[in-house]
């Protein structure tokens, strides 16, 4: 497993040098910054702004995402299209397609069709996935495989901590979910709240050696259900 900071130097190497693979596929848990990476290379190679590129797209960048469970021929056929199309802007062609293991089968054997047939020396795919057993072999053969590291708990912990999450939560949470995203959204949820209260009287509880069934009885009914 590898840091995303050290993916991105590796990244810029290779543009540097002209060494870049068509098509990478990009694995770790939610929260290990697949996506992030993927536009940050994205705005390298088409020479503009990250933050930009997320927000309004670009002409040359190109993004699929389940529809629903699952990724569809549709949805592969329109990528082919788009691609066949010359472009209006010179330049890298980027493809991201999001949780690549959701492939229906037809689908899947559309975009080896369309890996099989480049329509372009300077386009680059990103496929990205939590699970890499599910990617089918064929898939996995034709990609340079970076597995990324799913961030440290200390570290999230200091990112809740310096956007104003409470010490328990911050302290907490990271072993609940790798995203901040998510957790930044756990911390006004009034179920973790009422959880973490519950928690602290329990431990209190065993500090003063109070009969524990007598306690989840009267405290713990909140979370019992």
């Amino acid at each position: 497993m590898i840091k995303k900071v050290e993916v991105i130097e590796m990244f810029k190497k290779a543009i540097e040098k002209n060494r870049l693979s068509h098509l990478y596929l990009l694995s770790g848990l939610k929260g290990s910054g697949k996506k992030t990476l993927a536009y940050n290379v994205a705005s390298v190679l088409l020479n503009t702004d990250f933050l930009e590129l997320k927000e309004k797209g670009h002409i040359n960048l190109f993004y699929l995402e389940p529809s629903g469970y699952t990724l569809k021929t549709s949805q592969i056929e329109e990528l082919q299209q788009e691609f066949y199309k010359t472009s209006l802007v010179d330049g890298y062609r980027v493809y991201i397609i999001d949780e690549i293991e959701k492939l229906t089968l037809k689908a899947a054997n559309q975009l080896l069709k369309f890996l099989e047939e480049p329509v372009s020396k300077v386009s680059v795919g990103f496929l990205l996935t939590q699970n890499k057993e599910k990617v089918i072999d064929t898939i996995l053969s034709r990609s340079q495989v970076i597995n990324l590291a799913a961030p440290l708990e200390k570290d999230l912990k200091e990112k809740l901590l310096k956007v104003g999450v409470s010490l328990e939560m911050a302290e907490l949470f990271p072993y609940l979910d790798k995203n901040i995203d998510n957790l930044l959204k756990m911390k006004d949820n009034p179920g973790f709240q009422t959880l973490i209260a519950c928690f602290n009287d329990y431990l209190k509880a065993l500090i003063n050696e109070e009969n524990m069934w007598l306690f989840a009885q009267d405290n713990l009914l909140e979370i019992k259900y």
